[in-house]
């Protein structure tokens, strides 16, 4: 594996068929870390954890190993997790900091579309940051919509022991706004009211929704936050009048449009980075949009005329 250039995020997707292939392409990118004194994080299932532990051997104690089923469960929370493990490390004086991340890519299409989203929304989160990313995918039980879309989401590519340019690489902005769910919520939704500056009513009308359809206490909270969040930056970039519609059509979960008369066209990256912070402090600017991702399972920032209707959806079940 060539070196990459240490003080811009490198973002590589790594194509396998065996575990052989997994540990004697990977062993060799851990050891080079170590040697220059760069954290290793490695982030994968069991089974290959335990490769990579065989093949380092005693190094391995000098690995920080995650479970991937654990580290990815959600992807905003995931980012941040990365965003916590990359700035503490740097802060302790790293140059540069290596990842191994394996998305499990688990669950239903819109599921696994989400992650396809992260894939893209890494690139301009860590843009500026000395990282390495390793994706690993596993040929042998991903389909292949999931493959072609890792040469779109990874400047790199390795397979077959080589790493090369993906030429199919495309803008992350492009690649999130294209897998946006395309399913279009019903016609007639359960609750609709139109929203002045005071939002504490319509806090009490999404409360109000939540436990007429039986939503559990924290959840139905949860998404009163965000719905709340996504209001006010309705307000900050939009133009009134602002509209929330309220569904609860499906079993398994609760959602919501919101959207106004026309404004600022939002950019489709919007709240995937952390809110960056000062003494400790986060800041507000950049905060609704990343808190109303952090809540829901679902923040889809769809183009409408000429502006942009927010879509959140919250698994309740």
């Amino acid at each position: 594996m060539n070196e990459a250039g240490v003080n811009v995020l490198q973002h590589d997707a790594f194509l396998y068929r065996s575990d052989r292939e997994f540990g004697e392409t990977l062993e060799p990118f851990v050891r080079a870390g170590l040697e220059e004194r760069e954290p290793v994080l490695a982030v994968t299932r069991q089974s290959n954890i335990a490769q990579l532990r065989e093949c380092l051997g005693a190094d391995a104690e000098r690995v920080t190993f995650a479970d991937s089923a654990e580290f990815y469960r959600h992807p905003t929370r995931t980012i941040e997790g990365y965003h916590r493990a990359l700035e503490g490390r740097l802060h302790a004086g790293a140059a540069r900091v290596r990842v191994i991340g394996e998305v499990p890519f688990e669950g239903s299409e819109s599921e696994r579309r989400e992650w396809v989203r992260y894939e893209a929304a890494l690139n301009h989160v860590f843009a500026d940051r000395p990282v390495w990313i390793v994706c690993p995918y596993d040929l042998r039980v991903l389909p292949a919509d999931l493959v072609r879309d890792a040469a779109r989401t990874h400047p790199w590519v390795q397979h077959d022991g080589r790493r090369s340019p993906s030429d199919r690489y495309e803008d992350p902005a492009r690649v999130v706004q294209e897998v946006v769910d395309g399913s279009s919520l019903p016609e007639h939704a359960t609750t609709e009211l139109e929203v002045d500056g005071e939002l504490s009513s319509a806090r009490a009308v999404v409360r109000e929704f939540g436990l007429r359809h039986g939503v559990d206490s924290d959840v139905s909270e949860q998404f009163t936050m965000a719905v709340n969040e996504a209001l006010t930056n309705a307000f900050q970039h939009g133009r009134p009048p602002v509209w929330l519609r309220l569904y609860a059509d499906e079993p398994t979960t609760v959602s919501c449009e919101i959207h106004d008369a026309g404004g600022q066209l939002l950019d489709p990256l919007a709240g995937y980075a952390p809110p960056s912070s000062v003494d400790g402090h986060l800041a507000e600017a950049g905060m609704g949009l990343w808190l109303a991702r952090s809540l829901c399972d679902r923040v889809e920032l769809v183009p409408y005329r000429d502006a942009t209707v927010l879509r959140l959806v919250k698994r309740v079940r």
